[in-house]
């Protein structure tokens, strides 16, 4: 089983991240879906996570993350990494459903509107974790090519 730790839009609060992390120790797999990317670059991370990062509309001119897109195998299942705000989420799901057909991706993360949402269509997985500046965040777990979500909240 591998555990995947799923962030966006933390907007320059970096103690919200930083709670995030403290709350979920045991993840293998870190993507950050844009909006305050460079808060990720200090976070107190093990040496064996694998981080996968795409920058958001207010990311400009990021010189670690600059691929609005990324698609990668996560535990043996494709997956789809973008902020969305290119994609029209904030009005439809509709173009992030179009790409992941055209990538053949089972999951597909992504932020910008800063709504938590787990959604199953066409035997493929949309995770949004909302806003990670708000102590939002979401949990995948992946068994077997199986993904299963949770999303979560912390104080702090």
């Amino acid at each position: 089983m591998g555990k995947v730790l799923v962030v966006s839009d933390s907007h320059g609060n970096y103690r919200a991240l930083e709670a995030i992390i403290n709350a979920e120790p045991d993840f293998e797999v870190l993507v950050y879906c844009g909006d305050g990317i460079k808060d990720i670059a200090f976070l107190p991370l093990r040496e064996s996570v694998t981080v996968v990062a795409v920058p958001g509309n207010i990311d400009r001119f990021s010189p670690m993350y600059n691929e609005e897109l990324v698609i990668t195998n996560v535990f043996g299942v494709m997956t789809a990494v973008t902020h969305g705000h290119l994609h029209g989420v904030k009005h439809t799901m509709g173009q992030l459903i179009l790409l992941a057909r055209q990538l053949d991706a089972s999951l597909v993360l992504f932020g910008h509107t800063h709504e938590p949402v787990v959604i199953e269509h066409e035997n493929r997985m949309f995770v949004n974790p909302g806003a990670s500046g708000a102590g939002q965040y979401a949990v995948l777990k992946i068994t077997n090519k199986v993904v299963s979500a949770k999303l979560k909240q912390v104080g702090f």
